[in-house]
């Protein structure tokens, strides 16, 4: 495993066929920095999975599961209660 700083993947261009980000992109604190340099890392393709935003509650929901998820490792996250 490599050490990631958020804005600097540290593999080569196309060392991997595939990039994937699993409810990572909310947390970056410049996602299109994080995009291309998935771009340039992905022979095929990028995938992302991320939550949307939608509906009276949905932000406080975000706010609340990235709180509970992130709590205990000291993982940057932009989105926090109250802002």
């Amino acid at each position: 495993m490599e050490t990631f700083d958020g804005k600097s993947i540290p593999y080569g261009d196309g060392s991997f066929d595939v990039v994937m980000f699993v409810d990572v992109i909310h947390h970056a604190d410049q996602p299109m920095t994080l995009l291309r340099e998935a771009a340039r890392v992905a022979r095929q393709a990028i995938l992302i999975k991320d939550h949307l935003v939608e509906g009276t509650l949905a932000y406080l929901t975000l706010q609340l599961m990235d709180w509970w998820e992130m709590r205990a490792m000291a993982f940057p996250c932009p989105i926090t209660i109250g802002r």
